[in-house]
């Protein structure tokens, strides 16, 4: 058969799979699945319900050690990047794919029913900007005190993912990092960006009172983002301090720092704040609706 369902008979069904070829460890979804051939490979789509994948994705995403109010909060940023991408690989035969190009899904919610318990409790609730129309729900683990305007990272200015001080991410877990970069190798990168370097004695010293875009020497300027790929950096957010043949990058956060912290979320929740406020607070003038009015 080209194309197979297998389907369970009760309320509730869930099923394992352990792949063999790559080998990895088994993993239990919920409801049903679709089995199709691509490229020579088995395909297998889960066919589950809206909430009930929320409530997966939620576990892959977030953890699964937060509190309620948090869970709450990505329950419905999970929801709303899920509706505003439903059809980014519908040519493929499936909606969303398993991985962070979509959103990171390892099958059924089982480690924590308050994750659940949230999700039900937000059944169908999604964040709109000013237009009514759902937000890019962007969010990573800490802005080490300042979140990032969206054009300062992916170029394309989004009024409600706006910078803004950010003191709940202060003092948590990957709120800052630290890396040590030999001078000569930051010279030569440098050199292979086009920047044409004094032959007199460079300061390399760089700062950041705030959050910057760019990083300027010598009359060159390289995009802060570009440097953090290139040197698989933790954040955008760092100082630089010599120290004799090597360079210290002193940084704060972890992540792109566009929308929403999450441990800066979960100090928020932790603190009391309810998760209507948590999401208005990283996202400028939006709003909460209820996905029914869409057409979904």
């Amino acid at each position: 058969f080209e194309f197979i369902k297998i389907r369970g008979t009760n309320i509730d069904n869930v099923f394992a799979i352990t792949p063999l070829a790559p080998k990895a460890k088994t993993r239990v979804y919920d409801e049903d699945i679709y089995v199709t051939v691509d490229k020579g490979e088995l395909q297998i789509v889960n066919d589950v319900n809206f909430e009930k994948y929320i409530a997966g994705v939620i576990e892959s995403e977030g953890g699964y050690v937060a509190p309620q109010e948090y869970y709450k909060v990505q329950s419905i940023l999970c929801r709303t990047y899920a509706i505003k991408n439903y059809q980014r690989h519908l040519s493929e035969g499936y909606n969303l794919c398993d991985k962070v190009h979509c959103q990171a899904y390892k099958g059924k919610c089982t480690k924590n029913i308050n994750i659940v318990k949230a999700t039900n409790a937000t059944k169908g609730i999604v964040v709109v900007d000013s237009d009514q129309i759902p937000i890019t729900a962007t969010f990573f683990s800490n802005s080490g005190g300042q979140t990032m305007n969206s054009e300062d990272t992916w170029t394309t200015k989004i009024p409600y993912l706006r910078s803004i001080k950010d003191s709940f991410s202060l003092g948590q877990p990957n709120a800052t990092w630290e890396r040590r970069i030999p001078k000569q190798a930051w010279q030569n990168y440098l050199l292979k960006k086009g920047c044409v370097l004094s032959d007199s004695i460079i300061d390399f010293t760089f700062k950041q009172a705030s959050r910057e875009s760019l990083y300027t020497i010598c009359g060159n300027k390289i995009p802060l983002h570009r440097i953090r790929t290139d040197w698989t950096l933790k954040s955008t957010y760092f100082n630089i301090i010599p120290l004799g043949d090597t360079l210290l990058f002193k940084g704060k956060g972890f992540g792109h720092g566009v929308g929403l912290s999450q441990e800066g979320a979960i100090k928020m929740a932790t603190l009391g704040y309810s998760y209507d406020k948590i999401i208005k607070f990283y996202y400028r003038n939006v709003q909460l609706r209820n996905m029914k009015t869409f057409h979904f």
